[in-house]
């Protein structure tokens, strides 16, 4: 059902699930075929290839897709992509323009703590663990991988 928008996200997500990455990129490739500007397609696609460390491919589309429609989604993934790539200066920007439009706060505040941490900037990747906790319920698995990150940066004299 190749027409059918429901039916496709299904068998993706299946696909997904399995790890079957090679067939879950061959059906969106078939839908980006018949809809070059489909948005959603586009995002997909980037999903799969970010999932295959294929990280500078799926900059590509999302910045395809962000040129069609201002998808927080693709915003955030191409965030995470240009972090992947190293690209700190562009991550950035995108973590800064998710922050500004109230985007998942914690996904924004880890991207910008993990940027930090690389820049060997402890303060302000701290600041943002921090902010990460008070975004994400405490004990979740989001929650606890935060605490641990901070936890390693923190000084002892001043971990709560």
């Amino acid at each position: 059902h190749p027409d059918d928008q429901r039916t496709l996200n299904l068998v993706l997500q299946a696909y997904l699930a399995f790890g079957d990455y090679t067939n879950a990129l061959q059906l969106v490739s078939g839908q980006i075929s018949r809809e070059p500007d489909n948005a959603a397609a586009l995002v997909n696609q980037a999903g799969v290839l970010l999932r295959m460390g294929n990280s500078s491919n799926a900059i590509t589309l999302l910045t395809q897709a962000l040129a069609i429609t201002n998808d927080t989604m693709a915003r955030l993934n191409r965030a995470y992509a240009y972090l992947q790539t190293g690209n700190l200066p562009a991550a950035e920007a995108d973590y800064l323009e998710l922050d500004n439009l109230r985007a998942d706060a914690f996904s924004v505040h880890f991207g910008l703590a993990k940027i930090a941490e690389l820049r060997h900037d402890t303060n302000l990747a701290i600041h943002h663990f921090e902010l990460c906790l008070s975004a994400a319920p405490a004990g979740t698995i989001k929650w606890q991988e935060a605490r641990k990150r901070l936890d390693a940066l923190e000084p002892p004299a001043r971990k709560h």
